[in-house]
């Protein structure tokens, strides 16, 4: 009898054991089954995190509000073909380690910001997945890549302590602007405006240079970047419109008098000539 018991219960201990090793081996599993099943985690939430538990791109791609922004100088990623080429890129083991282990309870509403894990530096959920600050290991090397080449292009007086921040294309004209920042923290000015007349010009000096800084105001983080030129020429540049306004940057002379010049983003790799 002593030996039957002790059987039956070495078997038991044996199935527990190995189910709960299960649950610790698919630990990723079992969180995001936490997560689906729980009624406090909106439905997008939820599919988001079964797309990259599942490691299932086209279930991914038709979760995101497109045109996903990426860091420059990467491309945004503009629909659901890109993202399905581009998933596993992005969604590297890092982030899927974020995002299939997290809890219910790692899961927060902001309000209109909509749905995060953790502190916000992964990804926003609102009704769909429309910002991911994570910027993946394969990305990185993307990044400085290109970051590398668009500084290497620029004439050798502007590249030391410089990295590339935007490039603008202005709507009419052949006129080319970038904005870089000063990689030197300790350093004054924060950020500069390039101005070229046309791509032709972009391996050259600049038509016209300012300097200045950025200024971040409101919940909603509107960004305004202020330049001036030794001259006294002034321009400002908002880089996020919430009127659905056109995008423009406004010079001001010397004199007072303004002009408004509409732009668009752009990537200066695309626009940039062959070497001749």
């Amino acid at each position: 009898m002593h030996t039957r018991l002790t059987l039956s219960f070495f078997i038991l201990a044996t199935a527990a054991g190995a189910s709960l090793a299960s649950c610790s081996n698919r630990k990723t599993d079992c969180n995001a089954d936490l997560v689906s099943s729980c009624d406090s985690i909106p439905q997008p939430v939820k599919s988001v995190v079964r797309a990259i538990a599942g490691n299932d791109s086209t279930a991914f791609s038709e979760l995101v509000s497109y045109p996903l922004a990426r860091p420059y100088p990467l491309h945004d990623i503009a629909g659901p073909e890109e993202m399905r080429s581009y998933f596993h890129i992005l969604a590297d083991d890092s982030l899927r380690n974020i995002i299939t282990t997290a809890t219910p309870a790692d899961w927060s509403d902001l309000g209109w910001r909509g749905w995060t894990v953790d502190d916000g530096s992964y990804v926003w959920i609102d009704e769909k997945l429309y910002d991911i600050p994570y910027i993946s290991s394969k990305e990185q090397e993307l990044l400085d890549s290109l970051v590398a080449a668009e500084t290497g292009s620029l004439a050798p007086e502007l590249r030391p302590g410089w990295t590339p921040v935007l490039c603008l294309k202005a709507e009419s004209g052949n006129r080319v602007m970038r904005i870089d920042e000063n990689i030197n923290t300790d350093s004054a000015p924060l950020y500069r405006l390039a101005v070229y007349e046309s791509p032709s010009a972009m391996r050259s000096m600049p038509a016209l240079l300012l300097t200045g800084y950025k200024t971040v105001e409101g919940s909603a983080g509107v960004t305004t970047y202020s330049f001036a030129s030794p001259d006294g020429t002034k321009a400002v540049y908002q880089a996020d419109i919430m009127d659905d306004s056109a995008p423009a940057v406004i010079f001001i002379s010397p004199s007072g008098s303004d002009s408004t010049v509409a732009v668009g983003s752009a990537y200066w790799l695309s626009l940039l000539p062959p070497c001749k």
